[in-house]
């Protein structure tokens, strides 16, 4: 896994932090979409898309 700076945010009130749109492009990322914060043992964080079933392809459950 290569590692890649695209670039660089601040923290806001409340924790907050706004995702750059390279990233947001990069990882499917949408308004209302979930993200998973994942901290590792060397204090390293990563950020996942959560999959839904409604994000997931394949078969649709549910009402037509």
């Amino acid at each position: 896994m290569s590692t890649e700076i695209l670039k660089i945010t601040k923290i806001h009130g409340h924790c907050r932090t706004q995702i750059p749109k390279e990233v947001a492009e990069k990882l499917g990322i949408k308004d209302g979409d979930k993200l998973k914060w994942i901290l590792n043992s060397s204090g390293k964080i990563y950020v996942e898309r959560v999959e839904t079933p409604f994000t997931q392809s394949g078969p649709r459950y549910g009402r037509r």
